[in-house]
């Protein structure tokens, strides 16, 4: 099976949310990859779909701001990875300490102030979803990077603008 992707892109999260014809135009099904910095460049840091763009990434930001996501730990001031481990008494401690818990959410406000965002417009979103997590092997995706998808895409991407180093996607 062959697809054709164009993809529209990057944007920071601020320029999707406060878009003046969001619904419009960003109120479609597709698929998003989310680039992260590191101290090399970007990389793919995780890869979805959804059935409206505009509103998964509404739903990304509240998570997000709110610590239930992963936190790479170099946006970290103790440099830390960040995981909502709910029986860590670390955690517990964070969650529960204004103090803590203001200074997390700061943290995870500059990491998604930092993220590029790339979509592609698709109605078929689950499966052109697991042929790029297979093929992209995103760090923050947790399922399909092992098992090849049972309906294989061959991709034609138009304007792709996102890192595909395969020597830092996923480290």
């Amino acid at each position: 099976m062959r697809t054709v992707l164009t993809w529209f892109g990057p944007y920071s999260i601020r320029d999707i949310l406060t878009a003046e014809d969001r619904e419009e135009r960003l109120g479609r099904s597709g698929v998003y990859i989310w680039e992260e910095e590191t101290p090399d460049g970007f990389r793919v840091a995780y890869i979805g779909k959804a059935e409206n763009l505009w509103r998964r990434q509404l739903e990304h930001y509240w998570y997000q701001l709110g610590s239930a996501y992963l936190l790479p730990g170099r946006y970290r001031e103790c440099g830390e990875d960040w995981g909502l481990d709910l029986s860590s008494p670390k955690v517990q401690e964070t969650l529960f300490d204004l103090d803590q818990f203001s200074k997390l959410v700061a943290e995870n406000f500059a990491y998604i102030n930092s993220v590029r965002i790339h979509l592609a417009f698709t109605d078929d979103t689950k499966v052109v979803e697991a042929n790029l997590i297979y093929d992209l092997q995103p760090k923050a995706n947790t399922r399909g990077k092992k098992t090849q998808p049972a309906t294989v895409v061959e991709f034609e991407h138009h304007d792709r603008k996102w890192t595909e180093d395969r020597t830092e996607v996923g480290g």
